[in-house]
């Protein structure tokens, strides 16, 4: 109930002030990934989004920001869809921004290799085609040595969990 009213001020408050609006979709957010309800914290969470886009920009670090905590949520619901989805943004927004090179890139990446360490033995399928086109991306580029390692890592992961011993060998050289 609180939620809902949470909802309705702060959209009585949009016009007035974006900002105020934002921390009060944002509470509201909070709230219903705290109390369980994860499908209507992500309608809050993607208000809040377009809020800060509104205010802030696209590209600008509160947006990012919102971004990785949408991600890690979705990570926490078991959401693949939505891991998917925001951690794709945010490395797009990365790359188009400040480039491959930069540290918000390296940032972005390091979530999804974060997000696919906790994920590879319970959905390897899934981890091994989310990670293969950020792999082959960083490895044609000779960028972040170490991350390459560590997804070759995980692709050796889950081709094991899956008795795929030839894509495993592979990995694994």
């Amino acid at each position: 109930k609180y939620c809902n009213l949470t909802i309705q001020l702060a959209e009585r408050l949009i016009n007035i002030s974006d900002s105020i609006a934002e921390e009060y979709i944002q509470s509201t957010a909070w709230s219903l990934y705290k109390c369980g309800e994860y499908d209507r914290a992500v309608i809050s969470a993607n208000k809040v989004l377009a809020l800060r886009e509104k205010l802030h920009g696209k590209h600008s670090a509160k947006y990012l920001e919102w971004l990785g905590v949408m991600s890690y949520k979705a990570l926490c619901y078991r959401d693949l869809v939505g891991i998917t989805k925001f951690c794709e943004q945010e490395i797009n927004i990365a790359e188009s921004s400040w480039g491959i090179n930069s540290k918000q890139y390296e940032d972005a990446i390091a979530s999804i290799r974060a997000y696919a360490h906790q994920l590879v033995d319970l959905y390897p399928y899934f981890v091994i085609d989310w990670i293969e086109p950020y792999n082959n991306k960083i490895k044609n580029s000779d960028l972040l040595t170490t991350y390459q390692i560590e997804f070759d890592i995980l692709l050796l992961e889950g081709n094991l969990a899956l008795n795929d011993l030839k894509s495993a060998d592979k990995a694994a050289h």
